[in-house]
């Protein structure tokens, strides 16, 4: 009885079948997975994120400045996002607590209590901002301490029981920090330490109430000085006598629902985007005249916010 055999032109035509359903199997599943990745779209994302942001101007302002950044995050990410604007900086944190946000823009203060209180978050990149008379965008500010240049002061602690302007109480550079530097520094407070002072409402007039010799000190930042130094202003007349540490502009963070690759993915975006970039349909992404508060991001980390800490969490209660 012949013995069966296989024709070999036979097994290579079914080998070679095979290997071309394989192929075309892993060919669709490449371009299915393409197409995911081109709209943004990936299994383990969440499919909806909230983006909540500290609640410095009116709600509906607010929406509408950052509604473009927000569609453009959705159009390459494929995921809708909710913006939230929270009633108070406590209300942030305590939705962040709770898990309610999962991208944030925090400032440097409200970024620094949500790590003394542990919150699972994981930083992003910090705004830059391009400040007035400046050519480049930077993500920090430094405050000044200045006197006239021709005072015998040569420090702060020359200043004691002698005149100084703030610019107000909500100033961080014009107020809060150098307060912070009396009290950690000299533990002490204005009101012990000088004889008196004023707030005079504004960075500029804190330069001129020291130029005028209307006061001995005041309490400004390094934007304002470099504009109001320049030779068609009050000229080189100051004397910087203390400098705070960098300030950090705001810390952008995801929350714990938001996957790493999801989390870079974001940190990529917000590196990329320019002065010119559009949404889909046309649309600003970063509209200076809606008000929008930066002009890109750099990435920096926790560290940054760190080295001011002691000043910018310095309570003087």
């Amino acid at each position: 009885m012949p013995r069966h055999t296989t024709h070999p032109g036979f097994t290579l035509s079914c080998r070679g079948m095979a290997a071309a359903l394989l192929f075309a199997l892993a060919c669709a599943f490449a371009c299915t997975a393409a197409r995911a990745q081109e709209s943004g779209q990936h299994p383990s994302w969440p499919k909806t994120i909230r983006f909540g942001i500290n609640p410095w101007g009116a709600e509906n302002e607010m929406r509408d400045m950052f509604r473009p950044l927000m569609d453009y995050i959705q159009e390459h990410l494929g995921v809708s996002v909710q913006i939230v604007i929270p009633t108070s900086y406590e209300d942030l944190l305590d939705r962040a607590a709770a898990g309610e946000l999962d991208l944030m823009s925090f400032n440097s203060v409200t970024y620094l209590k949500a790590r003394r209180r542990g919150l699972p978050l994981q930083y992003l990149a910090t705004m830059e901002r391009l400040y007035e008379g400046e050519s480049q965008p930077r993500d920090s500010y430094i405050g000044y301490i200045i006197v006239h240049k021709d005072s015998l002061f040569k420090s702060l602690k020359d200043l004691q029981g002698h005149t100084f302007a703030f610019v107000e109480e909500s100033s961080a550079s014009g107020y809060k920090m150098p307060v912070a530097i009396l009290g950690t520094q000299y533990n002490t407070t204005p009101k012990k330490f000088f004889k008196k002072f004023f707030f005079v409402g504004d960075h500029n007039e804190v330069m001129s109430a020291v130029f005028n010799h209307c006061v001995d000190g005041g309490a400004t930042w390094d934007n304002s000085y470099a504009m109001n130094t320049t030779p068609d202003k009050l000229g080189n007349n100051f004397r910087i006598v203390a400098r705070t540490p960098p300030i950090p502009n705001d810390a952008w963070v995801t929350g714990p629902a938001v996957p790493p690759d999801m989390h870079r993915a974001i940190l990529d975006l917000l590196l990329s985007l320019g002065p010119d970039t559009r949404t889909a349909a046309g649309v600003l992404v970063i509209d200076q005249a809606l008000g929008f508060p930066g002009s890109g991001w750099s990435k920096r980390g926790p560290e940054f916010y760190e080295d001011a800490a002691d000043l910018l969490l310095y309570d003087q209660q």
